[in-house]
């Protein structure tokens, strides 16, 4: 649907497609399921980036600037939240209803050691390897398996979450912040925040200081010239043994290549951002550091 709006811009209408946008940024959450493998939880969150990416494009176009920003957090901690999944505590919040409270107390701790028992076993992988199409299977049919628990688990977890949402104060309980509520913390803050989207059509930088976001295109940067340079950084890394093993390297080189792909960024990213915020004159002021 997203695709056939975006390639025929003729049958549709920019706020439409924000629209479309939005509902597929609520649905997110739905497709990056706790109860899948944690290969395919990372397969789907690498897939998602490109998605939140798009969707923060729209919101730009518009002019929801607000919109952009909280679309880009809610993907931000949505694709880290899977990543660090394996190793973030449960919260419980307060629950004036003690039978509840108790009841996710104990899904909680159960949850936390099923998927204990995920990565010491390293069944996971094993699932995902026996995985086909949208179904993943167990090499076993009759014994109850590590993954069978933790699948039934995460259902009970989000049944749970459903029921807590459903108590006043807590509707948006482990849901992404709304604009309000992301800036709400920051009304007295004198730093800002920078936050950089990159997608097949545009770059922009957005920031967002105290409860103001600033828009800055960033016209020279592409989807394509970012992937080079990825590219060329991780070659440089390589060549260091960094990344894996020890490749054969001039150093000159190499360090002349990651000298280039720094002068890049600076040019193409952070300039124009500094210089949006009156900074580079500031920069550029202090006396040059001699080499050791």
């Amino acid at each position: 649907c997203i695709s056939i709006l975006t390639n025929h811009p003729d049958f549709t209408s920019p706020n439409s497609l924000l629209e479309a946008h939005a509902l597929i940024m609520d649905v997110l959450p739905d497709v990056v399921w706790l109860g899948h493998t944690i290969q395919r939880r990372v397969e789907e969150s690498t897939r998602i980036g490109r998605l939140v990416n798009a969707a923060v494009c729209v919101a730009i176009q518009v002019g929801d600037v607000s919109k952009a920003v909280e679309w880009l957090e809610a993907g931000r901690s949505l694709i880290w939240s899977q990543l660090l999944f394996m190793h973030m505590t449960i919260v419980v919040p307060p629950i004036s209803d003690p039978i509840r409270s108790q009841r996710y107390t104990w899904l909680a701790r159960s949850l936390a050691q099923s998927r204990e028992k995920l990565l010491q076993s390293g069944y996971a992988l094993r699932a995902n390897r026996l995985s086909t199409g949208s179904q993943e299977f167990t090499s076993s049919i009759t014994a109850t398996t590590p993954y069978d628990t933790h699948h039934k688990l995460v259902m009970k977890y989000e049944i749970d979450l459903k029921n807590m949402r459903r108590l006043p104060g807590f509707e948006n309980f482990g849901r992404p912040q709304k604009f309000p509520a992301l800036t709400s913390s920051l009304k007295d803050a004198t730093e800002p925040i920078v936050f950089i989207n990159v997608s097949s059509s545009r770059c922009d930088a957005l920031i967002l200081t105290g409860c103001t976001t600033k828009l800055v295109v960033l016209p020279n940067l592409s989807a394509e010239r970012i992937q080079k340079l990825h590219s060329t950084w991780w070659t440089g890394l390589s060549a260091y043994g960094v990344r894996g093993a020890v490749s054969g390297r001039d150093d000159r080189h190499v360090a002349g290549r990651s000298k280039r792909v720094l002068e890049l960024l600076w040019t193409w990213v952070v300039r124009p951002i500094l210089e949006s915020l009156s900074l580079v004159s500031r920069l550029l002021s202090f006396p040059p550091r001699s080499g050791h």
